[in-house]
């Protein structure tokens, strides 16, 4: 097996985190949501200490695990404490890069609690600025999450057969490009990822084991354009839970930005009949790692599937995938056009080792009956 990275819950918040499992009915397999998501280890801090001085630089601290790790995230809570005064906070790496920068007014901001971008290495650095009273932006850093290493190969049917994005034709790449990695924050107060893609300028989809419900939407952050390690996503906050769906396994978050007028979204084909040996392509961030493609034998394994509900609202599929691949889009290799959203694997030891897909024509079906503003707006 690969040595892939893989995240999980320790320190401020109490030991490893255990989730709700998304049931599945053949085979009588469930699939716990920390064995489709990525999570990271996250460890609580003490918030640093403020000296006694007016607007400026107001305190700076620096977090290090450890052990080599190949990032760190910084997570900062926010007191309800009224009117805010005008803050930034520049998060640098171990040789003072300024890896970002966010303000009062920064869509990632905007909930009462968010996530850094990854800094490489095993030390971030970070700076407060105030304009006003140091005491009155009510943020406090009080942990942090680093990658861990674990070997996983869930979801990969023989040989690993992806590739890198940047390996597979143009065609490819051009439908890749409305592919983002999510970051997610739980109810559970861990940090885990998935994958995603946008319907239009500002909704995108994935799975319900990734987006639960409206309160991990909030804390959801949207990244597109991570198609190697050096890459520097452009990341987006989410602002609202649309349409979501248990059954199915989907859910549609809103953006704040238009990410679509940037990087496109993908054209659904609910048309598109579902039939054997049909050839597909996965884009996906296997295990929250730079944009891979499954492209080999990725083909359509079954046409019809048991879901995880009693209904076959699924297919089954030979296309490599990995924990962190829920929530991608499953393309049609001739057009492009999406035709499913993976969500499943399979049970170890299986001897009809296939993973699963929801049929875009039973989201389409069901938005029209029970979310049809949604359904108009992307006019299905």
């Amino acid at each position: 097996m690969r040595m892939l990275s893989r995240m999980l819950l320790v320190g401020g918040i109490g030991g490893l985190c255990v989730f709700v499992g998304i049931g599945r009915a053949d085979e009588g397999f469930r699939v716990p949501r920390k064995e489709v998501m990525e999570f990271l280890k996250t460890v609580a801090v003490d918030p640093p200490k403020k000296p006694a001085v007016s607007p400026g630089v107001v305190w700076k601290a620096q977090v290090t695990h450890p052990s080599a790790v190949a990032a760190i995230r910084l997570h900062f809570d926010r007191k309800p404490l009224g009117a805010s005064p005008a803050w930034r906070l520049v998060v640098r790496s171990s040789t003072g890069a300024a890896v970002e920068t966010i303000e009062r007014t920064s869509p990632i901001a905007a909930g009462k609690e968010f996530w850094t971008a990854a800094v490489p290495g095993s030390t971030a650095k970070v700076e407060l600025t105030v304009e006003g009273d140091p005491n009155a932006t009510g943020l406090v850093l009080d942990r942090y999450a680093v990658d861990t290493t674990e070997a996983k190969q869930q979801g990969t049917v023989g040989p690993d057969q992806k590739i890198p994005i940047g390996q597979a034709n143009a065609a490819i790449q051009r439908w890749g490009h409305p592919v983002a990695r999510l970051l997610i924050g739980t109810q559970e107060g861990a940090l885990g990822y998935c994958t995603g893609f946008t319907l239009n300028d500002t909704l995108v989809m994935t799975n319900q084991h990734c987006i639960a419900n409206a309160d991990e939407a909030r804390i959801t952050t949207v990244e597109f354009g991570f198609d190697a390690n050096a890459a520097q996503p452009d990341r987006y906050a989410v602002t609202a839970l649309e349409a979501v769906d248990p059954s199915l396994d989907f859910a549609i978050v809103r953006t704040s930005g238009s990410p679509g007028t940037k990087h496109g979204h993908v054209t659904l084909d609910p048309q598109r009949a579902i039939t054997r040996d049909l050839a597909l392509v996965v884009v996906q961030h296997p295990s929250g790692l730079p944009k891979m493609a499954s492209i080999a034998d990725c083909t359509v394994k079954a046409p019809s599937l048991v879901g995880v509900g009693a209904r076959e609202t699924d297919f089954g599929h030979g296309c490599d995938t990995l924990p962190g691949s829920s929530g991608s889009p499953i393309s049609d290799s001739t057009s492009g056009s999406v035709v499913g959203l993976h969500h499943l694997g399979f049970p170890p030891g299986s001897a009809n080792p296939q993973n699963q897909g929801v049929r875009i024509a039973e989201i389409v079906t069901f938005l029209n009956a029970s979310a049809k503003p949604i359904h108009d707006e992307l006019g299905l």
